[in-house]
């Protein structure tokens, strides 16, 4: 059948921890039609819900980045959907105000809001050792990827890219 899906370029593999997955891409939930998150992580454990064209199950994180014209869906439709189908985490991030939202499903099937630590960073519980600094965020220009993706992974990151060029004869 179609449960099972070899590696396509249109997915970021991350580490050994899962798959990042971008529009156009839907999350199929038990009670909805299907929504189409503006990303999507699926925990490695849980790679089995990807097919070639949807996500058949919750995701276990989905984020939204909100608009004028997303608010109401953002914040009241999708987020009780996405309660109720039982995306671990979900994050709402708002460019124009400049606020960032985080959601962690708990065991009681409710989402609990998660605040920020003193130095500004989120602790993703869906992908166990990432963290965001939430003002990398609202930064102008953004600040560049491989110093991000260094800074949150350090040394293994380091490595990964050691052996990248390694493969490229650098």
């Amino acid at each position: 059948g179609q449960r099972r899906c070899a590696p396509r370029k249109d997915r970021l593999y991350v580490y050994h921890l899962g798959v990042i997955v971008i529009p156009p891409f839907q999350m199929k939930l038990p009670d909805s039609s299907g929504r189409e998150p503006d990303l999507i992580f699926v925990a490695q454990a849980h790679l089995g819900r990807l097919t070639r064209t949807y996500l058949d199950e919750p995701a276990d994180l989905a984020v939204e980045l909100v608009s004028p014209e997303s608010l109401k869906r953002d914040r009241e439709e999708k987020f009780a959907e996405y309660q109720r189908g039982g995306v671990s985490e979900y994050w709402i991030l708002d460019p124009d105000l400049q606020q960032a939202e985080f959601y962690q499903l708990e065991a009681q099937g409710v989402y609990q809001r998660i605040a920020l630590d003193a130095q500004g960073i989120y602790r993703a519980q869906a992908m166990p050792g990432f963290w965001l600094n939430v003002a990398w965020l609202w930064q102008n220009p953004l600040p560049g990827q491989d110093i991000t993706l260094y800074e949150i992974i350090g040394k293994p990151y380091a490595d990964y890219q050691r052996e990248q060029m390694r493969q490229r004869g650098l």
